[in-house]
């Protein structure tokens, strides 16, 4: 991967994450799960999904300071996978294999307001963008006002809202990286 580590504000470090890095993405994602108060807002992922997509079916980009990992972000490469999000727009089988995921994006408390999410998010567009992928996909709770705000500034748009992981209603939203329309499924 070409994401080459990058300096920030409060002499942060984002690059991408390895395997060792795997306990303390774990810890830092539990961590924040444990301080929300409306725990329906976010869907924490486990431990073997987190391995996952440090190399197999992802990367995971996390940001640093002082060696203590702050905030991350887990991008997912569904393929022809049954998840893929990309099954929500009219996308053909060979547009579907440029779909990607912005799955979980969590920043410590006491890094909040540095614009980190934007950050890796910007960071993993340009390795995406790379890589050939067209198509940026996420889900965020519609009760999360805060992620939609940041996701609708960084281009992406509201395609559909619906249940998903187990009965929590999400948005489904996406970015396109090229000049590609796409349309909402038709139900």
């Amino acid at each position: 991967m070409s994401v080459t580590e990058q300096k920030y504000e409060l002499h942060m470090v984002i690059q991408r994450a390895a395997v060792q890095d795997i306990d303390a993405i774990d810890h830092l994602m539990q961590e924040v799960y444990a301080q929300m108060e409306q725990k329906d807002l976010f869907v924490p992922d486990d431990r073997s999904f987190i391995a996952r997509h440090i190399e197999q079916e992802g990367f995971t980009l996390i940001a640093k300071s002082q060696g203590v990992i702050k905030a991350f972000l887990i991008i997912r490469l569904p393929e022809d996978g049954t998840d893929n999000l990309g099954r929500h727009l009219h996308l053909s089988r060979e547009e579907l294999q440029k779909v990607a995921h912005m799955e979980s994006a969590v920043v410590h408390p006491s890094c909040r307001g540095q614009h980190l999410q934007q950050q890796l998010l910007d960071l993993a567009e340009q390795e995406l963008r790379k890589r050939g992928y067209q198509y940026l996909m996420c889900t965020i709770s519609p009760d999360n006002t805060y992620s939609l705000n940041n996701a609708g500034r960084q281009g992406y748009e509201i395609m559909d809202t619906l249940p998903k992981y187990g009965g929590k209603l999400r948005s489904v939203l996406c970015k396109s990286l090229s000049n590609k329309k796409y349309r909402k499924k038709e139900k």
